[in-house]
């Protein structure tokens, strides 16, 4: 929630960027295999916080 402001001036920008990113780290991570998934669930928390 660290970027509440960019949030609240365009939400629904902010949600399809973000939806769409989560989208491309998921093919990758059916791509990559059970090994690299690990990692990109690693990685998507880490993110998030």
């Amino acid at each position: 929630m660290a970027k509440s402001s960019e949030s609240d001036l365009s939400p629904n920008k902010n949600n399809l960027h973000y939806s769409a990113m989560a989208s491309d780290a998921g093919r990758l991570c059916l791509q990559l295999g059970g090994r690299a998934a690990g990692g990109c669930i690693l990685g998507r928390a880490w993110e998030s916080g």
